[in-house]
């Protein structure tokens, strides 16, 4: 009898030093409006894109089962700062990077700055520029102090189309877009040879898987930058790549 209770205290000691996350589905948000990367599919509303991509095969891999969620950037960060989730395609930063583990880099984002003249400028060549943003997005540290400290004025909107229209009727002067993102809704607004971008990017910053600290997910990301790991050397990455910017435009000239 003192065997068989000792045993099932063993069991039960043992069962409630596993997290719970590890035996739950992983839930995992996305930009809905943030082509090829990340967005929800206009039928089903699934999450679809490169990074849900990357994503459901290395969790597909790692035997872990995982939800793929979009919401607008805004609440998805809000489901991130609350422990609630994971988020896919976060960029870093020293004040995220005090709350959030980060996995390794899923891919590497070229953010370009667009207008009617496809000039390049430098970050001093925005200010007292009407700049068109998405609201809630990071663009980097020298753009958010420039921001804090006024010297650049930015108007937020939702998407991209919707900035690159008001770049069209002259309501802005710039607007920083991922490259294929950007040049992927020209294309499908016909804007193509109205406005241009340098080929020099303005900025290139990594995108990460990443969790609260509070989430205790380390070792989940250890194992999925493993799974990535093994995935570039297999072939797969490169070919989830290729399929996502399938319908992606080449660079404007």
């Amino acid at each position: 009898m003192r065997m068989e209770l000792g045993l099932r205290g063993w069991l039960c000691a043992l069962l409630l030093s596993i997290p719970l996350s590890v035996a739950a589905t992983q839930r995992i948000y996305f930009d809905e409006q943030n082509p090829p990367f990340m967005y929800a599919d206009d039928r089903t509303h699934a999450a679809v894109g490169l990074y849900p991509s990357l994503i459901t095969e290395a969790f597909r891999r790692m035997a872990v089962d995982v939800e793929l969620k979009t919401l607008p950037w805004r609440r998805a960060l809000k489901e991130l700062e609350l422990g609630h989730a994971g988020l896919g395609g976060l960029y870093r930063s020293r004040e995220r990077q005090e709350k959030y583990d980060f996995s390794e880099p899923l891919f590497e984002e070229q953010i370009a700055i667009y207008s009617l003249t496809a000039n390049r400028p430098l970050l001093r060549d925005l200010e007292g520029k009407r700049v068109g943003v998405i609201n809630g997005w990071y663009y980097s540290e020298e753009f958010s102090a420039a921001l804090k400290s006024g010297r650049i004025k930015v108007q937020p909107v939702a998407d991209d189309k919707t900035n690159m229209r008001k770049l069209q009727l002259g309501r802005l002067d710039a607007v920083p877009a991922i490259t294929q993102s950007g040049d992927g809704v020209l294309h499908a607004m016909a804007l193509d040879q109205v406005i241009r971008r340098p080929q020099q990017p303005f900025l290139t910053n990594p995108v990460y898987l990443a969790f609260h600290r509070r989430a205790q997910q380390q070792a989940l990301l250890q194992q999925f930058n493993q799974t990535l790991q093994s995935m570039r050397q297999d072939g797969t990455y490169e070919r989830l790549i290729q399929q996502s910017f399938a319908h992606a435009e080449p660079p404007s000239p």
